[in-house]
């Protein structure tokens, strides 16, 4: 079967090219669960359809949201998105990817007020979306369009980056305040949760692959986790509003264990699951206590990974930190279906 653009017309069609492609693709006909609510920390969503995170890099030159940003989200929740979970909004101006990118501030909290006053208004008619913005330091991908060039966590050789600059310990310390002071914000401004996130390349997904970098934030586990475990404890220390962590599960650069957080990398702990070493995942929910592993915890995990592999390692997750000890009880798969049972 030739590639095609998806523009089907009935379930009938897309029935009928499943069967002739010979492909194993589920399908329901019968979608009313969508239509539940769902308890959610301290929150009930009112049904299970989420608008996912998609850059728009379309805001104001000052990291407001603009017109564009704000007719987007309100196109999100007048269609029952139960839901919303911002692009990436960052929190500093030289952690932005791209100079239109969403930042967060205290200049323009304002602004941000009423992209969330927007959203409840289109949603009037139905309930309130459960709203997360999502808090971000491109990391190596950061400042891509400016002089001052990228700030990276270590140099990694597989995703050179040119003009490149190291964070150092210090800057580090000041940008865990940076995360803190964006979430005070993001409540501030009538948010429901933020989202910490640690993924796709970013700066916290860097760190945790830092095994290279000297100093308080590389090197050992306890050392690479340091700083996305800093970030999540002094949110839920100064602030009542939820957080939510995306976290890499695998890299898949090329099994280079020096420059990657993933599989089977030498000194991580042996916890296994299926046949498959967990190693810096489980450990990360499991390193303290008094963080991620608290019966009280609100912080839910939503675990990103490569292919289809990443629902095998997001499950190991979910069952070496003890199912049922997180309040918010989630995680979510991005890209992959579950198999049936494997959360059980």
């Amino acid at each position: 079967m030739q590639h095609r653009i998806f523009d089907y017309e009935s379930s009938e069609q897309l029935l009928h090219d499943r069967q002739i492609a010979g492909l194993q693709l589920p399908f329901a006909r019968e979608t009313g669960i969508l239509k539940t609510p769902l308890r959610l920390g301290q929150r009930q969503i009112e049904n299970r359809l989420a608008a996912q995170p998609v850059e728009g890099f379309d805001a104001l030159p000052d990291g407001s949201p603009s017109e564009k940003n704000m007719a987007r989200y309100r196109a999100y929740a007048a269609g029952m998105s139960g839901m919303i979970w911002l692009e990436s909004v960052s929190v500093c101006a030289s952690g932005r990817s791209n100079p239109s990118q969403l930042w967060l501030r205290r200049e323009n909290v304002d602004r941000f007020r009423c992209l969330a006053d927007e959203i409840r208004t289109a949603a009037n008619s139905w309930g309130r979306p459960y709203t997360v913005v999502q808090l971000t330091h491109s990391g190596r991908y950061s400042g891509q369009h400016s002089a001052a060039g990228p700030e990276s966590a270590f140099h990694n050789p597989l995703i050179p980056k040119e003009h490149e600059r190291i964070l150092t310990d210090g800057e580090l310390s000041s940008l865990e305040d940076d995360y803190l002071l964006a979430a005070q914000l993001a409540q501030e401004a009538g948010f429901d949760a933020v989202d910490v996130r640690a993924c796709h390349g970013y700066l916290i997904n860097e760190l945790l692959a830092a095994r290279e970098r000297e100093g308080r934030y590389g090197g050992g586990f306890e050392n690479r986790a340091r700083f996305l475990l800093d970030v999540v404890e002094k949110i839920r220390a100064h602030t009542e509003i939820e957080v939510a962590v995306r976290l890499n599960v695998y890299d898949a650069l090329a099994q280079h264990h020096l420059w990657n957080w993933g599989l089977f990398a030498a000194g991580d702990p042996p916890v296994r699951y299926g046949g498959r070493n967990l190693s810096d995942r489980a450990s990360a929910y499991r390193s303290r206590p008094d963080a991620a592993a608290d019966p009280a915890d609100q912080t839910g995990c939503s675990a990103s990974g490569c292919c289809g592999f990443g629902v095998y390692m997001a499950a190991g997750v979910w069952r070496e930190c003890g199912r049922g000890r997180h309040r918010t009880g989630v995680v979510r798969f991005c890209g992959v279906r579950a198999p049936a049972g494997l959360l059980s």
